[in-house]
């Protein structure tokens, strides 16, 4: 059997450069987003209205949706399975809703951003913690003097880094000049 000297024909593949524009990741919190939610046991979700459109007013715990990071409180729900519903009533919307749920234990909500704290969404977003955006806002945190009164404890029980915690603290004293 005869050797062949062979060589490996790699070529150099740069990868592309990521920018990270501020506009991009504020943009894609504006937009609508679907949900595919699935599980056993209760929906968990209760609602508010205001005027023609529901919110999530509350979650509860243990629930199914209470597993999916992606909804939170004050979220508005546009499309209920991939249906337009802006021309039923809201009390039509949450029977659509319960319904639907009752006999699939399967649901798509879209979901558009409701009471959105842009204050707080810059924050978080300046020291990459967007995924604590949810957090915040249930810790009743709307807007920048909010911050005052987060505390070490509350950061710990959202699971977030040591060193991030140090990030956050020291972002929040700066605010305050402490």
């Amino acid at each position: 059997m005869k050797r062949v000297s062979s060589e490996p024909t790699i070529k150099s593949v740069e990868p592309p450069s990521i920018v990270k524009s501020a506009s991009t990741s504020s943009l894609k919190f504006f937009e609508p987003f679907t949900v595919d939610i699935e599980g056993d046991g209760p929906l968990g979700l209760k609602y508010y209205s205001i005027e023609d459109d529901i919110y999530i007013k509350s979650i509860k715990k243990g629930t199914v949706s209470d597993e999916f990071f992606e909804i939170y409180r004050d979220l508005q729900i546009t499309k209920i399975n991939n249906l337009d519903i802006s021309a039923i009533s809201n009390k039509e919307k949450i029977d659509l809703i319960e319904s639907i749920w009752i006999t699939n234990n399967k649901i798509v909500l879209e979901f558009k951003n409701g009471n959105f704290s842009k204050e707080i969404y810059d924050f978080l977003d300046n020291l990459d913690a967007l995924y604590y955006y949810k957090h915040f806002i249930d810790l009743g945190a709307n807007t920048l003097s909010d911050l005052e009164f987060i505390e070490e404890g509350d950061l710990i029980k959202m699971n977030m880094s040591k060193k991030l915690i140090k990030t956050v603290i020291s972002n929040i004293n700066s605010i305050y000049n402490k």
